[in-house]
């Protein structure tokens, strides 16, 4: 009867609803600004190489936790199944990004890096909106 509990607990947790979602996509997007801004104060001389790897890889550690999470979710409700996709990709290019920077030498990758993030925030602050959006009508 044990595996029976844990099976139901686990598909629950692999339920993905508009809430969950937006924090999902949240997460990813408060990485991707803080990949950027940290890339770009290694550029800048203002952190160093040792930091700047640090960091980096912790931010793509949670940054992959959340592609985890958007890659095994099943989604709850119609607005969750039209977002899923988008936020699965983008979880997706941000993890490339950092692994992209990390995997390279310094500098060379380091521009292009905060390029991507930087476009990378812009559609995920935008999708994030739109769940925003969806959760206010639901509550309407």
């Amino acid at each position: 009867m044990a595996g029976v509990g844990a099976s139901v607990l686990r598909a629950l947790n692999r339920s993905l609803d508009v809430e969950r979602l937006t924090i999902q996509v949240s997460t990813l997007r408060s990485c991707a600004a803080e990949g950027r801004t940290l890339t770009g104060q290694f550029l800048e001389g203002r952190v160093t190489e040792a930091y700047w790897r640090a960091q980096a890889d912790l931010l793509r550690q949670h940054a992959d936790d959340a592609r985890r999470t958007l890659s095994d979710a099943r989604a709850q409700g119609s607005d969750v199944e039209s977002a899923l996709p988008a936020a699965r990709e983008l979880a997706h290019r941000v993890v490339d990004d950092f692994n992209e920077a990390l995997n390279t030498p310094a500098g060379r990758k380091a521009e292009n890096a905060r390029g991507e993030l930087e476009a990378a925030y812009g559609e995920l602050w935008q999708l994030e909106q739109s769940l925003h959006d969806e959760q206010r009508e639901a509550k309407r």
